[in-house]
């Protein structure tokens, strides 16, 4: 674990604890959303949506170049968009699945009739009561920050290359089927969540986002973090949701 510099905050690299708390059964209690092209790119792949009486969360990352990234993410993110809210977490991964699953295919077959490499990330978050449903494929990160302790709940679709750099190794759009990753979690009143591209994560480390999530309420600190990965060069287009629960 290493302490964040103003000795308040914490990154906890090991598992995040899996309780049942009471005090979360409305939900969500505030929320914020931003994206920003950035200081290099000209133009912004990145899409994001929010909906379902704030019980919904989408944030995709897109690649494939000027209109094609832009166009496969918000493809996804309407699929998901689109999904009826279950009430329960098992017809909801399924809908969720189902979306992914129809955006990957529509991104994947205009990417074959145009000869391109077309493709999303993609991190959503559906509430269920007090149940957090995480969806995610790629390296768009969804973390919570609970009693001082900020936690990353996804893991990054990643492999490493010969060169040092990394690359893909799961998005939406580039095979034709894919595979999203699911996971459950019971939230607590004053849990705060940052779902996020990896235009943010790249450009602030760990500690960074623990103190900045903390920046005031969730426009405050979404606008906080905005501010920091462009003071650091933001050279990819970045994109948040901050929310309350």
């Amino acid at each position: 674990m290493a302490t964040a510099g103003n000795g308040t905050h914490a990154v906890d690299g090991g598992a995040f604890p899996v309780t049942t708390v009471l005090g979360a059964e409305r939900g969500v209690a505030d929320y914020a959303g931003r994206t920003h092209v950035g200081v290099v790119r000209s133009d912004n792949q990145d899409a994001w949506w929010t909906g379902g009486d704030g019980r919904l969360f989408v944030v995709a990352d897109g690649m494939g170049g000027l209109r094609h990234g832009r166009w496969a993410s918000d493809q996804l993110v309407r699929e998901v968009a689109g999904v009826s809210l279950a009430s329960d977490v098992h017809h909801m991964c399924s809908a969720l699945e189902a979306a992914v699953r129809r955006g990957n295919w529509t991104i994947y077959t205009q990417a074959r009739h145009l000869g391109a490499r077309i493709g999303t990330t993609l991190v959503a978050m559906a509430m269920i009561g007090p149940q957090a449903l995480i969806c995610w494929c790629g390296d768009s990160r969804l973390y919570i920050s609970r009693s001082g302790r900020l936690y990353q709940l996804t893991r990054d679709h990643v492999t490493q290359l010969d060169n040092g750099r990394e690359a893909l190794s799961r998005a939406v759009g580039v095979e034709s089927q894919v595979r999203p990753e699911f996971k459950q979690i019971t939230v607590q009143k004053g849990d705060r969540l940052l779902l996020c591209t990896d235009g943010v994560h790249h450009e602030l480390s760990d500690e960074d986002l623990a103190i900045l999530l903390h920046a005031g309420d969730c426009s405050q600190a979404a606008m906080a973090i905005e501010r920091q990965v462009l003071a650091r060069g933001a050279r990819d287009n970045l994109t948040m949701i901050v929310v309350d629960i």
